[in-house]
């Protein structure tokens, strides 16, 4: 019995260490991994930001340049952003509205020996006069041309609203003519005043010069002419007819 005891005893503890030897691997196992490495988590992808809608090219005008015959939006560098054709419709105010940033001052006013009725839209120094010709007699009276625009723009100042007025050749309001003599032609005149940056129109009855006048007369509180002259700039006009019914 004692014997049968003592291998039994034995066998226990073969079976014992056999656990604890097993045990021992499994622990070794758990701490030293050779499994696959863990792949690191990929970084998310980036995302452009939506973009914004374009600037609208009109917020970049620094300059209104009055030409014989468009008005031509610039900007900083001089580069043309957009043109207004005299003769188109008057949707020219509202270019203009988006260009000053703010709605015009609205004029009407009868018209006289030159021009219709119409109605003046007013951004400070700068305006469109826009003219009711009568549009039966502009066709067969060969007028459907500069001659009879359907807008006409109008400076009174140098600049109005941050934004620049002036010629192609940089003239404005207030320059004296001695100043810009080398640029005016006494065979080109307007019943305003000189007239520069003049182009020639072909008509049915023949061409006729168009031209952006620089106004020598003075005017009064009530907008009138008084007939006295000045040796500078009053007023910037175009388009407007050189010789055409005045000496």
């Amino acid at each position: 019995m004692a014997q049968l005891s003592t291998s039994r005893f034995t066998a226990w503890i073969a079976t014992v260490a056999g656990v604890l030897l097993l045990s021992g691997c499994m622990s070794g196992s758990a701490m030293s991994p050779t499994g696959t490495p863990t792949t690191a988590a990929p970084s998310p992808t980036a995302v452009d930001p939506t973009p914004t809608e374009s600037e609208d090219p009109l917020a970049s005008v620094t300059a209104l340049v009055a030409r014989a015959d468009r008005l031509e939006l610039r900007d900083l560098t001089g580069s043309v952003v957009a043109t207004i054709d005299y003769m188109s419709a008057p949707g020219a105010v509202a270019v203009l509205t988006n260009v000053f940033g703010e709605p015009p001052v609205d004029e009407e006013y009868l018209g006289g020996n030159h021009f219709p009725d119409g109605v003046i839209h007013r951004w400070g120094g700068a305006a469109l006069q826009e003219r009711f010709y009568d549009e039966e007699q502009r066709v067969n009276a060969d007028l459907n041309n500069l001659v009879w625009p359907r807008f006409a723009v109008i400076f009174e100042a140098p600049e109005s609203l941050g934004i620049t007025l002036t010629t192609d050749t940089g003239i404005t309001v207030g320059v004296t003519h001695a100043a810009i003599s080398a640029e005016l032609d006494p065979a080109l005149w307007s019943c305003m005043g000189p007239a520069v940056d003049v182009i020639e129109i072909e008509r049915e009855s023949g061409p006729v010069k168009i031209g952006v006048a620089l106004s020598e007369l003075v005017i009064d509180e009530s907008g009138a002419y008084t007939g006295e002259k000045v040796a500078g700039v009053t007023k910037i006009v175009a388009p407007e007819p050189v010789a055409y019914g005045c000496a």
